[in-house]
């Protein structure tokens, strides 16, 4: 659970320390500071910004760095403390060891819902691709090693493609690296279908203890599973591109409800609650293969277009575990409260 967090120079913050409870709501009115105060605490869960992508624009004005300082406990009551640096680049220790970022991902294991997680259902490819991710890397260290692996094997073949192009190279040169893709996407396809199936499970039995009406929600991945033969096939296609057109990069999902895409087919209501529900079931699954930690659960603002049986669900479905939320008003739920 996570206790305490101190920020400094971190948006909008020059030096704060903010303290929580197993549940803690964050007041405070539009542009008080809620969301960047979530953000800091997902940054030290997956050391991105869900917000910007480069991390000097978390920087507070006039200032070169910003620190985090996260101290939390596992559920036997081991206590940690994690700290961030970032000036010209970013340093991570845990209890004062300098350790790699890859080694902490997942440490303080988080969920966040905000507002832009619509582009879930409603974005591009890679939104979904990065809310598989984030899941997925969160609990296999494995995962993440070989996503990272394939991603640079990724980048060395779209090199290799362009020297080809311009007849600088063999194409027979690429064969090395189409055997490394192809291993690299079984592996990746194979923890991905291991998500999909545990995710729906989760989404099933959490949306069964209420009256929703999502019960008929399905996901439905989309991935690739390629071999040497396929990459053959596609690679003229890949020649004039400069680019390798099939591959887990590719990968996507869709969201059904009713038997229709609810990207184009839902109220923005509808499609607001399905991505809340999503998330809860991203942390019961995040729950159930992370040992000894509790997951907690971020939300920002999400009660404004929640109808009465659907807040009830997300409340009940969240007494157990840690919760922290951003509202503009406070809501019935006992423990901290944070005014801003």
């Amino acid at each position: 659970m996570l206790n305490k967090i101190t920020l400094e120079n971190f948006r909008s913050f020059k030096k704060k320390s903010f303290k929580f409870s197993e549940k803690t709501q964050i007041i405070g009115k539009n542009g008080s500071g809620k969301s960047n105060l979530l953000e800091a605490i997902r940054y030290s869960s997956i050391f991105k910004s869900f917000r910007v992508k480069r991390e000097k624009y978390l920087i507070n004005n006039e200032n070169e760095y910003f620190n985090l300082k996260s101290s939390f406990e596992n559920n036997d009551g081991d206590k940690k403390e994690i700290f961030v640096n970032f000036s010209d680049k970013k340093t991570v220790s845990i209890n004062k060891n300098k350790v790699p970022v890859s080694k902490l991902i997942g440490e303080i294991p988080t969920v966040l819902f905000w507002e832009d997680d619509l582009n879930i259902l409603l974005g591009s490819p890679s939104y979904r691709r990065k809310f598989i991710n984030s899941a997925i890397c969160q609990y296999s260290k494995i995962y993440l090693k070989d996503l990272v692996e394939y991603n640079r094997v990724i980048k060395q073949r779209n090199r290799q493609l362009f020297l080809i192009s311009v007849n600088r190279l063999n194409e027979n040169l690429l064969d090395i690296w189409d055997e490394q893709l192809v291993i690299l996407n079984r592996k990746i396809n194979q923890k991905r279908v291991e998500f999909f199936k545990l995710l729906q499970e989760n989404y099933q039995r959490i949306i069964g203890l209420g009256k929703s009406d999502f019960r008929s929600l399905k996901i439905v991945p989309k991935l690739t599973l390629i071999n040497q033969e396929t990459l053959s096939q596609q690679r003229k296609i890949d020649i004039k591109y400069n680019h390798t057109t099939i591959g887990s990069h590719h990968d996507d999902l869709l969201i059904n409800f009713k038997g229709k895409n609810l990207a184009n087919f839902g109220s923005r209501g509808q499609q607001k609650t399905a991505i809340i529900f999503l998330k809860l079931a991203e942390k019961e699954l995040l729950e159930s293969q992370i040992k000894n930690k509790l997951v907690i659960l971020l939300l920002d603002d999400i009660f404004s277009e929640l109808d009465k049986d659907n807040q009830k669900l997300v409340l009940d479905t969240t007494k157990n575990g840690q919760v922290i939320l951003s509202s503009i008003e406070e809501q019935e739920i006992e423990g901290e409260i944070i005014k801003l």
